[in-house]
């Protein structure tokens, strides 16, 4: 995307692919690799918090292509400028016709004390939820 006439005109894209493994080891499992690049040109001392403006992600994603559709998906942001990871991970497997489990976790690692995501650096946290489908 680009954008002008709030400010100076700014340059902003995200790209990246997935490419999946069917029939992992002649199992049923699917896995995928995930990249993706993050880039924001505006200039962080003049604009809003921008705080993916040169970074990578990294992913899997394991199908196990079950009953229960259970899946995990792992991954990480890096900051390609201070080397700070923003990890996170998410499982989910739906437990009888109505039930739904899943788990989310977020961890941020090395966060600097120049990187935009400094105030959230010891914000970890896990969700659990259990919900009903009726």
């Amino acid at each position: 995307m680009t954008r002008s006439g709030q400010g100076p005109r700014f340059f902003a894209v995200v790209g990246g692919f997935e490419y999946t493994l069917y029939g992992l080891f002649g199992t049923a499992y699917d896995l995928g690799v995930l990249a993706e690049y993050l880039y924001d040109g505006r200039d962080n001392d003049k604009a809003p918090f921008t705080a993916f403006d040169d970074d990578v992600f990294l992913g899997t994603r394991l199908a196990l292509n079950d009953f229960q559709d259970t899946s995990f998906l792992f991954g990480a942001i890096i900051d390609s400028k201070t080397g700070g990871q923003a990890l996170f991970l998410e499982a989910e497997r739906r437990l009888g016709d109505t039930w739904r489990i899943e788990i989310e976790g977020r961890i941020f690692s090395d966060i600097s004390k120049e990187d935009p995501l400094n105030f959230i650096r010891k914000d970890d946290n896990f969700t659990l939820r259990l919900s009903k489908y009726f």
